[in-house]
């Protein structure tokens, strides 16, 4: 049992708070079918956590285009998926539900995500999250990406708050990964693209969705 604590929570973005991996994944398959490329969504399972530019360079290993390609790549699928998120984007469920009980308990909360900024904006404006964040860091903004703890490292020291007080939601075995290097307190929220066993493992909690965080032994985490 975590004894520290928790003085805010951090949440990852894709397959945490929104249902977009299946976006994520419609995106790069049609990017690079564009392109005369084929992969497949299990493809695009082995990916997910990582950042975009990560992805696009594993994509250029496997296929051999130019790799001055990749920026191209990157932002043509990120274009798409906010595309897709504009159109269909929607909050995992639970999401609004948890956000509204630590907003009353006034907990500090954050995203930290594998997304670059620009597309966590998006999220967050189509959610409408805003009024429910005090910090958005992406982690285009280190010089590595999940599983690195950087971006959780950075995204605490945003908030003021120490790496051990806080507590971390995450779908990704990456991003778990990284929760983890960064001291935190990490819950394995089940995503359909993530080995839920693997991530049982090696996270602190698990939840099956946000929506059993209330029935859930975590609770007594935020609210010491």
């Amino acid at each position: 049992m975590i004894e520290q604590k928790i003085s805010a929570v951090i949440f990852d973005m894709d397959g945490t708070l929104i249902d977009s991996e299946p976006l994520w994944h419609e995106a790069e398959i049609t990017v690079l079918g564009t392109k005369g490329f084929a992969i497949t969504r299990d493809d695009c399972l082995e990916m997910v956590g990582r950042r975009i530019d990560s992805v696009v360079a594993a994509w250029q290993e496997r296929f051999t285009w130019p790799v001055e390609q990749n920026p191209h790549v990157v932002n043509d699928i990120i274009d798409e998926v906010s595309m897709l998120i504009k159109e269909r984007g929607a909050a995992k469920e639970g999401a609004y539900d948890l956000l509204h009980f630590l907003s009353e308990l006034e907990m500090p909360m954050a995203i930290a995500s594998s997304s670059p900024l620009r597309l966590i904006n998006t999220v967050v404006e189509k959610l409408e999250l805003r009024s429910f964040l005090q910090v958005v860091h992406s982690a285009e903004h280190e010089e590595q990406g999940k599983p690195h703890p950087a971006v959780f490292l950075n995204t605490a020291r945003k908030l003021a708050v120490e790496p051990e007080n806080c507590l971390v939601f995450e779908d990704s075995l990456a991003g778990i990964g990284g929760a983890k290097a960064a001291g935190m307190t990490c819950v394995a929220v089940k995503e359909s693209a993530t080995p839920f066993d693997d991530a049982q493992r090696l996270a602190d909690y698990s939840l099956s969705s946000l929506r059993d965080f209330m029935q859930s032994e975590i609770l007594a985490l935020v609210n010491k």
